[in-house]
Order: C-alpha cells, then structure tokens, then sequence
C-alpha cells in the first residue's frame, strides 16, 4: 500500500539526508516536501495526507501550531538532541510520536517503522470509533423495536441483554487486540533500535585510529553480537507472518537426535555460566536409535526458543533439558529455576505479542513471538506443548513428537571439521549487485587466491561466461536488477556450459526457496547472512 507523507524541514541539509533515505527505505511512500510551517498547513489543508514529519522549531513558527491545525492527520515530530521535553510537550498537544535527530542520521532508519506505526494507530483509532458508533445506532434500533409490542417485551428485553453482552465482549477483544499490536510495534521499534544502535556506534569507533586492537576485537565482537540479535527478531517476525499466512510446511530430514541435544549443550553453556547457573542435558537413546526423521531446523528453534526463555527469567539455580521416548512419541523437556509464571497468563504466553507479563518487557526484552513461533511449529508436527510452573519456583516446559526412526540403509554426514581452502588460481565469478556483500565475498576469496570476476546481474553474468574460459565456480546472487540469478543460472546451464558449478546465495531462507533453486539447475544453496565456513566447506564440495 503506498502513504502520502508530507515532510516539513526548514534545513536544506536535512531534507536532502530525507531525500535520500526514501529512495531505499520508503520506496513504498509517495511524499511531498514543505520548506517552511505556513507551507507545510497549506499543503496539509489542500491535499488528504497519511502522515505528516515535522521539525519541531521551523523559521516561521514551531509544530505545535501545526497540530493546533491539522487535527485529523497523524503527526510525527522531529527534535534535536537534548529536546526531549519539547517532544512530551507535542505529544501531550496530540503528537503520535517523535524522533529524535543523531549525528549518524540513525533516526532516518526508523522513520518508515514510526510513520507506519503512526498510521496504523490512527486509523484503527478510526476503526474503534466507527465500530462504537455502529453499536450505539444498533442498541438504538433494537430500544426502538422493543417498545412495538407488550407481548414480546421480555423476550426482547433478553435478546437485548444478550447482545450486548455479546457487542460488550466483542468491543472489550477488539480494544485488547488493538493494546497489543501497538505494544507489539513499540516493543519491536525498541528491540530493533537497541541492535541497531550498537551497530552503528560501535561501527563509527572501528575508524577511529586512535582505537587498539583489543578494544577493536570487543567492538567487532558487539557488532557481531547486535547483528545476531537483529537477525533473530526478523526472523521471528517473518515466521509469525508465514504462519498466520498458512505458508509454512514441514522439510523433514535424517539426523542425531543426540547431536542435536549436544550441540545445544555445547552453545547454550557459556550464557548460563555467564549467569552463574548450571546447565544438564538428558538423551535416553543410544546412537542408532536416536536417529530420527523430522524437521530438524524447526526442532531445533523450538529447542532454542525455550532455552533461551529459561536462561533469561532464571537468576540462579539450574537449567535441565532433553528428551525421553514414552511409546512411539518423543517428549522433550526444558525445566528451569527461574521467576516461573502466575497461574493466569500460563495459557495466554502461547498466544502471539504475549509475554507472562507485560511489564516483562521492559525488563527482559524479547518480541513475544517466540513461544507462538513454538506452538505452531510443535503442532505442525502433529506434538502439543504445555508447562508447569510455580512463581519463585520455577517453570517446566514440554512439548511432544511422533518418534520417527531413520531407515537403516541411511548415514548421517560425519560432524568434522572444514579443511583448509586452497583456491589459488581458481576462477571464481560472483554475480552480485550489492557493494557490501561484493566486498566481503571479494575479501575473503582473493585471501585464499582465488581470481575473483564480478558480474552486477544475470545478464551480464551469461555475458562474462560467454567470454571468459574455464570459470571454476559461480556464486550466484537471486534478487538482482535485469535478470535474477536462477534464470541466469538456467541458461547458463543450458546455452554455455553445464559442467560449471553454481552456488546460489540469497537472503530467502526457506526449505521451499532450496527447492526452487535446485529446479533451476543450481548446483547448491547457501543462506545470508552467509557462514565463511559454510561456504568454504561448500566451495571446497563443488570446485572444478
């Protein structure tokens, strides 16, 4: 859906730093600029705008003016460092929400989640009232229908009663829903903000010269850690949309179920000792028959969901998790020491934008997706999930699966290590229209001798192959301009030369999107963030 913004700025730098963020970031929104306050009213007074973007002090007046206008229109405020009082003081006139403007111009980054926020609140503001005005027109008509006849009086008189009760309820979860997606978008504009500003601030001090090597190492390792934390939170929101879609389907596979539960030991143990706790596994399968056919990937997120939940509410004590097999299903286990959860909100944590507690969140953090992510996941695979739990006590979570044991002519790959690459001489051609991702790929290839040839799309990719003799192996973007890496890929493949191996690396990151590529002749598939070693293991499996 495209918005009509308006952006009020009196400063030309400011408004070119606009300008410049909405070619990437609101490419969706079509948006008019004001230089000045009166300008900025009359174009709001002539023209219906979704939102407008105001400077809080302008040349010829300040917001404030503009909101005492502009009623009907959701208004977001832009103040200087330090002009924190000003913004409440916009708020409380009828603001929706304010920025705050930063050297970095990080605040530009957030403008799109903050004008969708503001429009969404806005118009469900709308919603609730059209909704409340209808039920006032329907109690009205069914008064005045109640007073036509004696005879049927009581009837309609309950009939009346039931309504409302039933428009009451009705009312009260709507007004609820509303609560909790506008906490849900606040929580998430905070969750994002707080990764992306260690992202950029840590980022800003790796130039610095007068920086050493030890503080760089723990700078590189918070960015490190932000980007993870970022990532998660996508995903979580991506899953939660792929699930209330319907789009998410099990991609079973063969693997140690005892793997599984050590490499969890083994990741999850330094963040419990960090926090003083202890941390027990449990496997109740020898090695041949804890291996298993299921979606390894969604087990594990499951697995990780909770344990992360059971290390961040749990301040001292212990942690076990694990497996046991009750006929033919599998009960998985995570139990720990931690706050546990008051017996009312047991069964609302699994509903999604829900967390045991609201005040929670400012406390614990996290985007109240994990648990639904959970539920929906353990239910796709035919389980149930449920907990017990005490407050001060404790919680002890489960969930179940059908045990599915591999056929006895399957081997698990061996767990071992990546042999060092060699790729000296090796003509690699990556097909990638991004500068970063280019940069990165070009690095870390020409530092193991690899002769690195650059294709900006699809087209121009065939081209290089047309040209270029005995290319060792292609590293094919998708999404690019022109033409996308899987047709690219499909006519290489089929017009110059199917021996060449093509490694396609994307952001999509489904079971279905590997699927997809292998269709189009691909030779492997690899996700972003991209792994060095992933890749490396993989480069090495493919190079001619």
């Amino acid at each position: 859906m495209e918005y009509k913004i308006l952006y009020i700025e009196d400063d030309y730098i400011d408004r070119m730093a606009f300008e410049r963020s909405t070619k990437k970031s609101m490419c969706n929104f079509d948006y008019k600029l004001a230089c000045s306050l009166n300008e900025g009213i009359s174009m709001a007074i002539e023209t219906k705008f979704d939102c407008i973007v105001s400077d809080f002090n302008l040349g010829d007046g300040n917001v404030m003016d503009l909101i005492e206008t502009i009623k009907d229109v959701p208004i977001i405020v832009i103040t200087g460092m330090g002009s924190e009082e000003t913004a409440v003081m916009a708020m409380k006139a009828g603001a929706y929400d304010y920025l705050t403007k930063d050297i970095q111009g990080s605040y530009l980054m957030m403008l799109p989640v903050t004008v969708e926020n503001a429009i969404f609140r806005k118009r469900s503001k709308d919603e609730l009232k059209k909704y409340r005005s209808q039920l006032e027109i329907m109690v009205k008509e069914r008064t005045s229908e109640l007073c036509d006849t004696n005879e049927r009086l009581q009837q309609e008189i309950n009939e009346r009663k039931k309504t409302e009760v039933e428009l009451l309820n009705a009312k009260i979860k709507a007004e609820e829903s509303d609560k909790l997606k506008t906490a849900f978008l606040a929580n998430i504009s905070h969750e994002i903000r707080t990764p992306m500003n260690g992202i950029i601030g840590f980022a800003s001090l790796l130039v610095d010269k007068s920086v050493g090597d030890e503080s760089r190492k723990s700078y590189v390792e918070i960015i490190n850690n932000s980007c993870n934390q970022l990532l998660s939170i996508i995903n979580d929101i991506v899953d939660i949309s792929r699930i209330e879609s319907g789009q998410i389907s099990l991609s079973e596979s063969k693997f140690s179920l005892n793997i599984l539960i050590d490499e969890l030991q083994m990741f999850f143990r330094p963040f419990a000792e960090k926090k003083g706790l202890k941390l027990y596994s449990g496997k109740t399968l020898n090695d041949i028959d804890c291996e298993i056919v299921s979606d390894h990937t969604k087990l594990r997120q499951v697995l990780n969901n909770l344990l992360i939940n059971a290390i961040k509410f749990t301040k001292h004590g212990e942690i076990n998790f694990g497996y046991r097999l009750i006929n033919d299903v599998i009960e998985f286990y995570v139990s720990d020491t931690g706050i546990g959860i008051k017996p009312e909100f047991q069964e609302l944590i699994f509903e999604r934008f829900r967390q045991a507690d609201q005040s929670d969140t400012n406390v614990y953090g996290g985007t109240g997706l994990g648990l639904s992510i959970s539920k929906a996941f353990v239910e796709l695979h035919g389980g149930k999930i449920w907990l017990k739990s005490e407050p001060d006590k404790g919680s002890d979570f489960y969930f179940t699966i059908v045990y599915k044991p591999k056929d006895n002519t399957y081997n698990l790959e061996a767990n071992g290590t990546i042999q060092q690459t060699n790729l000296t001489g090796k003509k690699i051609l990556v097909v990638e229209d991004e500068d970063s991702n280019l940069h990165y790929l070009y690095e870390i290839l020409v530092n193991l001798g690899a002769i690195v040839i650059h294709a900006e799309n699809g087209l121009k990719a065939i081209e290089v192959c047309k040209k270029t003799e005995d290319i060792d192996l292609i590293l094919m973007d998708i999404k690019m301009p022109e033409m996308n890496g899987l047709e690219a890929s499909r006519i290489i493949k089929r017009d110059i030369d199917n021996t060449i191996p093509i490694i396609v690396q994307t952001a999509y990151a489904y079971p279905e999107d590997r699927k997809r590529a292998m269709e189009y002749k691909c030779d492997d598939y690899i996700t972003k963030p991209l792994n060095r070693d992933e890749l490396f293991k993989m480069i090495n499996k493919h190079i001619r």
